[in-house]
This record gives C-alpha cells, sequence and structure tokens, in this order.
C-alpha cells in the first residue's frame, strides 16, 4: 500500500469527515517548502475557503 494511502486512512479512522491532502511532486518546487509547506497560505488557502463554506449553519 502506497505511503500516502496509509496516512490517509489513519486520518480517516480517527474522525470520519477527516480530508487529507498531498502536495505531489506535480507542484512547482518554488512553491513548496519541504517539512515548511504546510505554513504557506497560497497551498492550502483554497481547502480553507472550502471548508469554511461547507461550515456554514444552513439557515
Amino acid at each position: 500500500m502506497e505511503h500516502d494511502q496509509r496516512i490517509k486512512e489513519f486520518f480517516a479512522s480517527l474522525d470520519a469527515h477527516a480530508q487529507f491532502r498531498a502536495v505531489h511532486a506535480a507542484a512547482p518546487l518554488s512553491s513548496t517548502r519541504g517539512h515548511g509547506t504546510h505554513t504557506l497560505a497560497a497551498i492550502w488557502k483554497d481547502y480553507l475557503v472550502e471548508l469554511l463554506a461547507e461550515s456554514e449553519p444552513k439557515h
């Protein structure tokens, strides 16, 4: 089993609503910082916007 898949399954087992996003080598290297990539809003901003939209109270 691929490493990313094992990580995804682990987090899914903790929370049924968990989502896993991997930044693959297809991303330009200039836009990543190795283990520090999680601190770059440009990488995860769209996912946060999506999460906040889904989390809006339904009236």
